[in-house]
């Protein structure tokens, strides 16, 4: 994603998500603004809001919860992730979307990071499978909530699968925020949207 922007934060070229409903439609929601963090494998963004296509009435997320919790060997965790997805193109444009869970347990956790090049930071190693194309996906704990961030695997390898902390986000920031009780605009930091309960967290 650091190619969209330039270095003063000005989008170059488009960057556009997909958001599922739960009638088979989806929406596309370009991302406007994003922050990532310096060393571990984790981003924020904020997309544009969605509006329904007739009504124009807007529609609105599905909220997970976030768990910054320390997991430790032994512990369960899984994902929901698409790796199966395939866009087709015939007549029109056929995107065929393979949604399942993947469930293991934390192995090993490297409080120095795996490597110095793709995840120097804090990361678990889980017996999670995971396929190409999961990488960015949920990972929930034992308290149902978000603990981490799918990362990385090893092609050819299965229950061998690397996760980003979610602990992480929490310094990173949100630009051009106008808090209620401030007249300026600037960056608002998800700890801070945690502090006044605009974010849920468990644990």
């Amino acid at each position: 994603m650091e190619d969209v922007f330039d270095k003063k934060g000005r989008q170059k070229s488009g960057l556009s998500l997909l958001q599922l409903t739960a009638d088979h439609k989806f929406y596309v929601r370009q991302v406007f603004a994003f922050s990532c963090h310096a060393l571990a494998d984790v981003a924020i963004g904020v997309c544009a809001p969605m509006e329904h296509k007739r009504t124009r009435e807007p529609l609105y997320n599905k909220v997970l919860t976030i768990d910054p919790c320390r997991l430790y060997p032994g512990c369960p965790v899984w994902t929901y992730a698409y790796p199966g997805t395939t866009v087709v193109h015939g007549d029109r444009q056929d995107i065929r979307i393979s949604p399942n869970f993947y469930v293991g347990e934390v192995a090993e956790y490297y409080e120095n990071g795996r490597d110095r090049s793709m995840l120097p930071a804090p990361c678990y190693r889980t017996t999670i499978t995971l396929h190409a194309a999961s990488s960015g996906g949920p990972v929930f704990g034992p308290s149902s909530a978000v603990v981490g961030v799918n990362s990385s695997s090893f092609w050819g390898t299965e229950d061998v699968s690397f996760i980003s902390r979610i602990l992480d986000i929490l310094p990173l920031g949100i630009p051009g925020v106008k808090m209620l009780d401030e007249e300026d605009r600037r960056r608002v930091t998800i700890q801070e949207l945690i502090e006044i309960n605009h974010v849920a967290v468990r644990g």
